[in-house]
């Protein structure tokens, strides 16, 4: 057990978050919704935080909130636990969208869903271009850097690429192995420390 906490000590980063970061649950978190979660960061500010649950696929696609994207087929994804009745999307690309945000290189959140619906129908935009996600996860202001100084995340980078194209369940190891050191030891430890 004492060999376990080591590793987690050693783990533990200060690297500042902003948007376009991700945050990587620790091993051991209790919570079901946060277990060995990835999460794009969308914005950080003092206010704070807003977030996107990366590895947390849906067992079904939601055909209400995806009605009106007729040639899309892919996955849904869990946001978080917030405002789960409301559907967020993120773009890879310049498409040119209307009322989009980019929060990181090439990467876009929002935007018209009309002209996302016509994009996606066309098939100018690609399904592995956009990623749909039911609710969000998000942070008071000052709770997230709480939780850091706790040791509870990890924060790490993905590439827009590794976003969106490796995938989902291999993206909590992949940002450990970004941030190399004693991260990637944690691939190998149990979800729950009483199982060591």
């Amino acid at each position: 057990m004492q060999d376990i906490h080591k590793i987690l000590q050693l783990g533990y980063n200060q690297i500042v978050p902003e948007s376009g970061m991700v945050l990587l649950s620790e091993p051991f978190l209790r919570e079901d919704v946060f277990s060995r979660a990835v999460i794009l960061l969308i914005e950080h500010q003092e206010e704070g935080t807003f977030g996107l649950m990366l590895n947390k696929q849906l067992n079904q696609t939601d055909a209400g909130l995806l009605e009106n994207f007729k040639n899309y087929n892919d996955s849904l994804f869990f946001g978080g636990p917030v405002e789960t009745d409301r559907l967020f999307y993120i773009v890879w690309g310049d498409h040119s969208i209307s009322e989009s945000l980019c929060f990181m290189k090439d990467v876009y959140i929002g935007g018209n869903i009309d002209e996302i619906g016509d994009l996606i129908r066309s098939e100018k935009l690609k399904q592995k271009d956009i990623r749909f996600f039911v609710g969000y996860s998000g942070w008071d202001g000052g709770q997230l850097e709480k939780e850091l100084r706790n040791n509870t995340w990890a924060v790490s980078q993905l590439t827009p690429e590794e976003i969106f194209t490796a995938p989902y369940d291999l993206l909590w190891k992949i940002g450990l192995n970004h941030l190399g050191g004693s991260y990637p030891l944690w691939n190998f430890l149990p979800t729950s420390p009483d199982l060591n």
